[in-house]
């Protein structure tokens, strides 16, 4: 069963006109800013270097040969940008071995 609904024309007038209304609220979205590398490295603090490692890893998006700068402080807000850690020995065991060795004055523990 079709539902067939009549419309006055002064209904068909307030709808265009609430229609244009809502059209006329709309605001046309501005364009990113854009980023040279150079700039964006200086904003984030890093090197340009650094700044091409993110866009080679696709940390960082391009945008044509450019940067969004929104898309950069995503990733310097993200958790990819975390303090790194302390380096920790290679072989703790050794190092530790050795600390051990040291403070028996080179006796073994058998």
């Amino acid at each position: 069963m079709d539902l067939v609904v009549t419309l006055t024309d002064a209904q068909l007038e307030a709808i265009a006109h609430r229609v244009s209304e809502l059209l006329a609220d709309q605001r046309p979205s501005e364009p990113p800013e854009l980023l040279t590398v150079a700039q964006a490295a200086e904003l984030a603090g890093v090197s340009t270097k650094t700044i091409r490692n993110w866009l080679s890893a696709r940390k960082l998006p391009r945008t044509g040969s450019r940067i969004a700068r929104a898309d950069l402080m995503a990733l310097l807000a993200g958790p990819e940008r975390t303090p790194r850690r302390a380096r920790t020995p290679k072989r703790p065991d050794a190092v530790g071995t050795f600390t051990q060795l040291a403070r028996d004055g080179g006796r073994s523990r058998s």
